[in-house]
């Protein structure tokens, strides 16, 4: 299967029920509403009006086909997705590409900061000024003493992500519903499917960057799509059960191959097996994924809706750019509606699902980065893979923490790291499309309107971003 070692022949292990409660999709859709279905698209609906909600189905649908095909591969081989780039060849351009590109996008911890100025106006700002960029710090300690202490590191992040998923989520649909009108029901649904429509301000200098960034976290953004490959890989899924874990700094170092493996497509049993796999991964995507992303986004701006009756003054305070009005009106619902406790407790879990955001970038990150240099460079391999990635992860968190202290406001950080992961699916989209139709089997390979859907990413978000690029609109 393209350039590179050869992949080992297997028996493909037996595939779970595809209606199964948990999977690594769990994981991507945490890491979508912390920062987009809770901060960004009610900030985009509450500046422009629900009909701008059309922008998200389609980023939905883009990311569904996306997942989809990303867990193609590594089901079937139980490499990475960064794995599979260096198959294709030219020197492994493309892998390198990538490691090179996601300090640049990562640097910028946007997610902990927002979480941490979330913390401190709950708190009181009980250190000043510079209450948020303390609880941001130790936000980042926090990430690293649990990615640390774990025996098998994919468990901590999946068990984390789903607590922090399902908190969040049934608080926030209990009081969307309380606040919940037919007209504003009506004026979300409504929003969905309003496509086309678009607020001539969207495309100035100042707020197309944010559009954009918002765009593509309709779901996870940037590279967060291609971990969920590396999460795949650890959590067992398909021909990932013969891949080594990463394990924790005090747990026991699995032994990690130096490439995957492949099994007999022509074998009656093992395609049955295949069609197996296939659907646990497409419940992962439809249900896990696409569909509580799109619910949770309903709700979100439903209680969006409700703050905005509360406090008009929101728009305003919002096209600043550099507040969490959003977040404090929203608390304002659950004082009104709760009270003050249940306002208190709001923003304790708005803090843990943001801060749940930077818990799986940053793991996903130094996975990433530990894969792409395992794999390409046969002297790093005298270390583990799992030393490269707390390398990574400490060699990157400890530095980024400067940021919190140069920029004035958190949200200036997601702006400039959203802004940059669109750039990153914009290239990955036509390489995942090659990938799976090329390298692949015939037997294992997409239907065509799968293959379209990455077409179609692709021609999105290089739009987005040339003509962001043609107005000199850069993040501020």
């Amino acid at each position: 299967m393209g350039e590179g070692p050869l992949l080992r022949l297997k028996k493909l292990p037996k595939p779970p029920k595809a209606s199964h409660l948990m999977g690594p999709g769990i994981v991507l859709a945490a890491m979508g509403i912390g920062m987009g279905e809770m901060v960004m698209w009610p900030r985009m609906a509450l500046m422009w009006g629900p009909g701008v909600l059309w922008l998200a189905l389609v980023g939905f649908t883009i990311q569904y086909f996306v997942q989809k095909e990303m867990s193609r591969w590594v089901t079937a081989t139980g490499e990475s997705f960064f794995q599979a780039t260096s198959r294709i060849g030219y020197r492994k351009a493309f892998s390198w590409l990538f490691f090179f590109s996601a300090p640049i996008i990562y640097f910028w911890p946007g997610w902990i900061g927002t979480a941490g100025q979330i913390l401190s106006n709950a708190l009181g700002n009980p250190f000043g000024e510079m209450s948020w960029q303390i609880f941001a710090v130790l936000g980042v300690a926090a990430i690293l003493v649990l990615l640390t202490i774990s025996p098998v590191v994919y468990e901590v992040i999946e068990k984390v992500m789903t607590g922090a998923i399902i908190t969040s989520s049934v608080l926030v649909i209990i009081v969307a519903i309380m606040v919940a009108t037919p007209e504003r029901v009506f004026a979300v649904l409504r929003g969905f499917v309003s496509f086309g429509y678009w607020v001539p301000e969207m495309s100035s200098k100042l707020f197309m960057p944010f559009v954009v960034g918002s765009i593509a976290y309709a779901g996870p953004s940037g590279m967060q799509q291609i971990w969920y490959t590396l999460w795949c890989r650890d959590g067992g899924m398909g021909m990932g059960a013969y891949m080594g874990k990463i394990t924790g700094l005090f747990g026991r170092e699995e032994s990690v191959p130096e490439a995957g493996y492949t099994f007999d497509v022509e074998d009656q049993e093992e395609q049955e097996k295949w069609r197996g796999w296939r659907k646990y991964c497409n419940f992962d995507a439809r249900v896990l994924f696409y569909a509580a992303s799109i619910v949770l986004t309903f709700f979100y701006v439903l209680l969006q809706l409700g703050a905005l009756s509360i406090d008009p003054n929101l728009i305003e305070l919002e096209r600043t750019g550099k507040s969490l009005a959003i977040i404090t009106g929203m608390g304002e619902v659950f004082n009104q509606y709760l009270g003050p406790v249940a306002s208190t407790a709001f923003f304790l879990v708005a803090f843990l699902q943001i801060w749940n955001t930077g818990f799986g970038v940053y793991d996903g990150y130094a996975r990433g980065q530990a894969d792409i240099l395992y794999y390409n460079v046969p002297a790093a391999r005298k270390i583990h893979l799992s030393k490269w990635y707390y390398i990574f992860l400490y060699g990157t968190l400890i530095p980024a923490c400067a940021a919190f202290f140069i920029a004035k406001k958190p949200l200036v950080l997601v702006t400039m790291g959203t802004w940059l992961a669109a750039f990153a699916m914009a290239f990955y989209c036509p390489l995942l499309a090659y990938v799976n139709n090329w390298l692949l089997p015939k037997e294992l390979r997409p239907k065509w309107y799968q293959t379209l859907w990455l077409v179609v990413g692709t021609v999105f978000y290089w739009s987005m971003i040339l003509y962001s690029l043609s107005i000199g609109a850069l993040p501020k």
